[in-house]
């Protein structure tokens, strides 16, 4: 089999992209099938898919690309030209490799490459991580063959014969995870329960200073783990490092400031928490779906289409977890939500109930058997 990837622009389609390849190679080693398995990622040149898929060792191909605007500019007319000779690229890429079938992700980048796949008559498949879709999405979905959502609100937005219910595509180590690990890893209080604290991979200022004042009475309560990140502009990490030295002895060893978490550490992190407060992107909504973590989520005001409100309002409504606009963020409001939830070991566990009702854990095997099923066969 023979599949060419595309999307990106941002980490939130690269990493649907790499997780379900790494799917794919797993179920070809392990699959009684003798058929082989090739892969190549179609991206452009500076963006991050380039680095993510020379780090999977994923042969990359960039193409000529164009931003897509919904108004009016005058860069638009040099961009319709990028992507018109992104097509051209495109369709020679494909035509040489000889794609049994193309997954898409989204990101402008994913257009000329799924127009191209449509005049070499090469299935599409596209994939949508938001609730709100955006605009190459919504272009591709002209031309694919089905289109996979993580969530069921997305539904509106394509046609309803091609579009299949799959969930988000996440990395299986996460599932590999432990609560008992997570404690032993970080020396937590085995009495507490745990509160991690994200603002995603560049960190929140406002989420950090927020926490910064209340730290201490949450501490008497719970094991915290912060992931700061970097803020860019800011001093969060060293300012949080040199609070914790503050603190008193009893509360200051079960909190632990990070800037940055890997993927190993990750995985306990997410198994070992009882409760997440950060933001509302495709990638840590879907992860708590996944491992239904009940939440506090702040959403990003400028996200675009506000799809993080949406993506949070999703699990809002079926009492899986609490919205704070940032407008409205301030430390007494925060600290009076999280713990009326630690405290409440029954409102946590209705929350954990409520999200598995819509969790979708199979969604890399489903999507896997989309791409399988549906490659070109003539």
């Amino acid at each position: 089999m023979k599949i060419a990837i595309t999307g990106g622009g941002s980490g939130g389609h690269t990493l649907p992209a790499v997780t379900i390849y790494d799917e794919l190679v797993g179920y070809f080693q392990t699959t009684a099938s003798n058929e082989k398995f090739n892969c190549i990622y179609i991206g452009s040149k500076d963006g991050i898919e380039n680095q993510v898929a020379n780090n999977k060792n994923i042969p990359f191909h960039y193409i000529s690309t164009g931003k897509l605007r919904r108004y009016f500019s005058l860069k638009n007319i040099s961009d319709i030209l990028r992507i018109i000779k992104g097509i051209f690229d495109s369709y020679s890429i494909l035509k040489t490799f000889k794609a049994d079938i193309l997954f898409s992700t989204g990101g402008f980048v994913s257009v000329p490459v799924v127009i191209a796949s449509k005049i070499l008559s090469i299935p599409v498949i596209i994939h949508e991580q938001t609730t709100s879709v955006g605009l190459a999405n919504k272009i591709a979905s002209y031309f694919a063959l089905k289109i996979a959502i993580s969530f069921p609100s997305a539904k509106k937005y394509f046609p309803e014969s091609k579009v299949i219910h799959t969930g988000q595509p996440i990395r299986k180590e996460l599932f590999t995870g432990s609560k008992d690990e997570c404690y032993k890893i970080f020396n937590l209080n085995k009495n507490l329960p745990l509160i991690y604290i994200t603002g995603g991979s560049q960190g929140s200022h406002k989420i950090n200073t927020t926490f910064k004042p209340i730290l201490k009475d949450l501490l008497q309560l719970s094991n915290i783990i912060h992931q700061c990140g970097k803020t860019d502009g800011h001093n969060d990490f060293q300012e949080l490092n040199d609070y914790k030295q503050s603190l008193p002895d009893s509360v200051k060893h079960h909190y632990i400031i990070k800037d940055f978490i890997n993927t190993q550490e990750l995985k306990h992190i997410l198994n070992g928490t009882d409760l997440l407060i950060g933001r509302s992107g495709a990638g840590t909504v879907s992860e708590v779906l996944a491992l239904a973590i009940p939440s506090i989520f702040i959403p990003l005001p400028s996200a675009t289409r506000n799809e993080q409100y949406t993506n949070a309002r999703m699990l809002e409504e079926i009492s899986a977890a609490q919205i704070i606009n940032e407008n409205t963020l301030n430390p007494e409001l925060l600290k009076e939500s999280i713990i009326n939830l630690i405290i409440n070991h029954k409102t946590l566990t209705d929350m954990k109930k409520n999200i598995k009702k819509i969790s979708m854990p199979s969604a890399n095997n489903i999507i896997v058997e989309l791409l399988i099923s549906n490659k070109k066969t003539f």
